[in-house]
């Protein structure tokens, strides 16, 4: 069958030059792409300086969004969520300060379950990974998943030419 229409763009836009594109990948996060994890640890570190319910009461008097809540694809709670949440609370309790991070985290679901419609997402998720685990805050955690993605996008719009020695594996021409 012919590629979908968006892996042949992202092959035309991708195959001249995929190692830049994963160096790319690497590369502070933008609004768009990446740094909502980023502003999620932010927001956690600043309910750990001022307390979950005043930072979530200034947000909000603010008119700011709350990173890490709501997503447009799940209305409930993100499933990744929820598959992330228990490693970072095993995490958090190998220490005293992951123990206290860990309260924090708590406080913030806490405080945005009474007062936000918004369920956590796997950015809020990962904004406590990187966090209670001390992480540098620019690490793009979000990267490795997509760098994987990215090649199984460009594996699946190269032509196959062949097989190598005659079975196994597709061979792809770049």
């Amino acid at each position: 069958w012919p590629p979908p229409p968006w892996a042949c763009g992202w092959r035309r836009r991708c195959a001249p030059r995929p190692m830049a594109r994963l160096r790319q990948a690497w590369q502070p996060s933008t609004a768009h792409c990446g740094s909502a994890s980023l502003l999620a640890t932010r927001f956690l570190v600043e309910c750990d300086e001022e307390g979950a319910t005043a930072t979530v009461r200034r947000y909000r008097a603010e008119g700011r969004r709350i990173p890490g809540l709501g997503h447009k694809v799940y209305r409930a709670v993100d499933p990744r969520f929820e598959l992330l949440i228990p490693a970072v609370r095993t995490l958090a309790g190998q220490d005293r300060d992951g123990r206290q991070r860990l309260a924090v985290l708590d406080d913030v679901l806490g405080e945005v379950g009474r007062t936000i419609p918004h369920q956590p997402n796997i950015d809020l998720a990962l904004g406590a990974l990187g966090w209670i685990a001390g992480l540098h805050g620019e690490l793009p955690l979000f990267a490795v998943a997509r760098i994987a993605g990215w090649a199984a996008h460009y594996a699946e719009a190269a032509p196959v030419v062949g097989t190598a020695s005659g079975a196994g594996a597709p061979v792809w021409v770049p």
